[in-house]
């Protein structure tokens, strides 16, 4: 099967001592790409290439290092090309930082509410899962008579480190945002 090169881009990638626990941090260096969020490109240059809480889906822990780059970092770029010639992400996106992380759990839990994210997200925390504890939809029922499936799919794809992490950003933003309210 014959390929075309579509664009070209130059690339620096850093494998952090913790890879592969942490994703590989890449800068566009060829100087293409604004540097701006909306291009998902973070102040220091780096490249937003994915939702690090997303990576159950596209490059698990223990994947090979091409999976990296055949999957999220080549399909990053081919969206960068596409963003230039149509103004739009052929892959949708998520936004940056706390709102991001709503979006994506939004979607992964099938709920709107924030408040209902963060209670998911306390009980994907959890080192036991406790299936008499009120479920986090707020349906007033238990969870093993409500979202316990859902809870233990979840638990298949988001870890307790990555729940636990993405519970502490969404707390720590909230509490800012309601401390910037009071004033």
């Amino acid at each position: 099967m014959a390929f075309a090169i579509l664009d070209v881009y130059s690339v620096s990638i850093i494998l952090p001592n913790t890879y592969p626990s942490q994703l590989p941090v890449v800068y566009e260096v060829g100087g293409r790409l604004p540097r701006k969020p909306d291009h998902h490109i973070n102040p220091d240059g780096s490249a937003c290439v994915m939702i690090p809480d997303d990576r159950w889906r596209c490059f698990s822990i223990g994947a090979p290092f091409l999976d990296y780059l055949d999957g999220p970092l080549h399909n990053f770029f081919l969206s960068q090309t596409s963003f230039s010639e149509t103004g739009t992400w052929p892959f949708g996106q998520w936004e940056h930082g706390v709102k991001g992380i709503y979006e994506y759990y939004q979607c992964l839990i099938g709920i709107k509410d924030n408040l209902t994210v963060c209670r998911f997200l306390q009980i994907l925390a959890k080192n036991n899962l406790k299936k008499h504890y009120d479920c986090p939809c707020a349906s007033g029922k238990i969870i093993k008579h409500c979202c316990l499936n859902k809870i233990r799919d979840l638990r298949g794809k988001v870890s307790i480190e990555v729940a636990t992490k993405a519970r502490l950003q969404l707390c720590q933003a909230r509490i800012f945002y309601e401390r910037s309210r009071l004033r």
